[in-house]
């Protein structure tokens, strides 16, 4: 469902909304899709994308419920107009709002090396983590087979990322035994992405 501000990760949206109509009451209402990248247009009666009946009105606030399509993944935001027209033919003023759409996740930067340990002393992690469009929210780092632990990596605006396995945690993994190192990278339209970060030989 749409909010102001968030990125999706869909193309197609449901949109709640109202009208105020205190007159003959709202009978339709148009909207127009404008994907990123096009060039703007004008919404009018002849030039729109879809209508939309409205469901109902509550204290001559005209209710809308809809689900529009049609939104390009990309950087920048698509755009959707809005525009209600009364049982009397008069038009309302055009609505705007802005719609960000991104489908694709993050990508995990490491060399995926094996690293040494004992289990006495932290290791340090660290690496890169991009997202071109809607930006990485967050980088979650795991250790396979060992289920009660999870960090979440500091991740810098440039994209760079560290993070540390606990001692405390390393200590209680069997020796003579290998594990991996994941990473699960979350977008802010919720894309995932998971990467094997490095190898842990105990």
């Amino acid at each position: 469902e749409y909010a102001a501000g968030n990125w999706y990760s869909g193309a197609a949206l449901s949109f709640n909304g109202c009208f105020l109509e205190a007159g003959s009451g709202v009978d339709q209402i148009y909207y127009l899709v404008i994907p990123a990248g096009d060039s703007d247009a004008t919404l009018s009666e002849s030039n729109y994308t879809g209508t939309i009946t409205v469901t109902g009105d509550s204290n001559n606030y005209w209710v809308f419920n809809s689900a529009i399509s049609g939104f390009k993944a990309s950087s920048s935001a698509n755009t959707v107009k809005f525009m209600a027209k009364d049982k009397a033919g008069n038009t309302s003023a055009i609505q705007t709002v802005a719609i960000k759409r991104d489908q694709i996740a993050p990508a995990i930067n490491t060399d995926g090396s094996t690293i040494l340990t004992n289990g006495v002393l932290d290791i340090p992690l660290s690496g890169s983590v991009s997202d071109d469009a809607s930006g990485t929210a967050s980088l979650e780092i795991t250790i396979n087979g060992i289920n009660d632990f999870k960090a979440n990596a500091n991740i810098e605006e440039s994209g760079n990322w560290t993070s540390s396995l606990p001692a405390a945690t390393l200590s209680t993994l069997e020796t003579g035994t290998t594990y991996e190192v994941w990473g699960k990278a979350q977008d802010k339209a919720g894309n995932i992405s998971e990467s094997r970060i490095a190898k842990l030989n105990v």
